[in-house]
């Protein structure tokens, strides 16, 4: 059970510092410093965490469909977003590589659509 988040320890992966000053900062606009105890380098290390009680932490939803048993997800409110965007050469999509990539993003777009 989620306590006071201003109360509670925080994980966060510094693997990705834009994901990092995003949860801070939406700490901050909510009215609170957060007591970050674990800057770790990736989110299966604070999926980790989390699942042993020692923090919470904010995971995107594109990485919450794998997340196992022993961990409660709750949406965020307010609710945050982000947008995903793709770049790469015109004509590019007939490298078999690129093409199955950009199908798998849209595939993942399709089943975690907007709320």
């Amino acid at each position: 059970m989620l306590g006071d988040p201003s109360k509670e320890n925080w994980a966060l992966d510094s693997a990705a510092s834009t994901y990092a000053n995003v949860m801070i900062d939406a700490c901050r606009t909510a009215g609170f410093e957060p007591r970050v105890n674990a800057r770790c380098n990736s989110f299966e290390v604070v999926r980790a965490l989390v699942r042993s009680g020692c923090s919470i932490s904010i995971t995107p939803k594109l990485r919450a469909h794998d997340c196992d048993g022993g961990l409660v997800l709750k949406a965020t409110r307010p609710r945050m977003v982000r947008q995903l965007s793709i770049a790469y050469r015109r004509g590019e999509t007939r490298n078999p590589s690129i093409a199955a990539f950009i199908a798998q993003l849209h595939a993942a777009v399709r089943v975690f659509p907007a709320d």
